[in-house]
């Protein structure tokens, strides 16, 4: 009698124990991973918290320009003022002059000497004729006025060359007022160098032409 309750307490115990084995095997393996979650949440939380790098620009690269380079404002001030006094020069006419090509000894000393030389085998000796005549009969005179100059030109700026181009009207009155010949624009380009201290003009291109007056030989 006692054995029977022995083996049967035994059975008992087996089978609680087997219950037990497949109860802890069962909620293992249902078990989620130790740390997954909070380890992902935390992961999201640091991507979302993360700020953004802006980046850096990519820079743009600096092409010279061949054409025109820094000029100090004092050189361009000098290039301009004695580019003004040339082109006052090269198309003055007043009635007071001695003789139709005045103008040209007050150009030539504001040009090389190369240019001079030029400008007195163009224009030099040019009699006027009758258009000389009467323009000091009616006590004539020339009008320069600039509409635009600009430097166009430094790349040989430290050797002492430059250009500039200036835009201008021309006009015509007599003594009493009268306007003979319209204004007329013209374009010059001049071409000027460095001697001593002063920027003489070493040629001139006319895209526009010259004035009608301008006398030739």
């Amino acid at each position: 009698m006692n054995n029977t309750k022995g083996r049967l307490l035994n059975i008992a115990m087996a089978c609680t124990l087997v219950l037990g084995i497949i109860f802890l095997t069962l909620w293992i393996k249902s078990a989620p991973p130790t740390g997954t979650p909070r380890d992902s949440a935390e992961s999201s939380a640091s991507a979302e918290s993360l700020p953004d790098i802006p980046k850096e620009p990519t820079p743009t690269p600096q092409i010279p320009n061949t054409l025109l380079e820094y000029l100090p404002a004092q050189e361009e001030e000098a290039l301009k003022n004695d580019s003004t006094k040339f082109l006052q020069a090269y198309t003055q006419r007043i009635y007071t002059d001695p003789s139709p090509t005045s103008w040209l000894g007050r150009a030539k000393a504001l040009a090389t000497t190369h240019y001079a030389d030029q400008l007195e085998q163009n224009y030099g000796g040019g009699s006027g004729g009758a258009a000389w005549t009467e323009f000091i009969s009616t006590k004539s005179q020339t009008t320069l006025t600039i509409v635009e100059l600009k430097v166009i030109r430094t790349d040989h700026i430290e050797t002492g060359k430059a250009q500039t181009m200036m835009t201008f009207d021309i006009e015509t009155t007599t003594g009493d007022g009268t306007i003979t010949a319209a204004p007329l624009r013209f374009i010059k380009i001049l071409s000027i160098e460095k001697t001593a201290d002063t920027w003489r003009v070493a040629s001139l291109d006319n895209p526009s032409g010259d004035p009608a007056y301008m006398p030739t030989r």
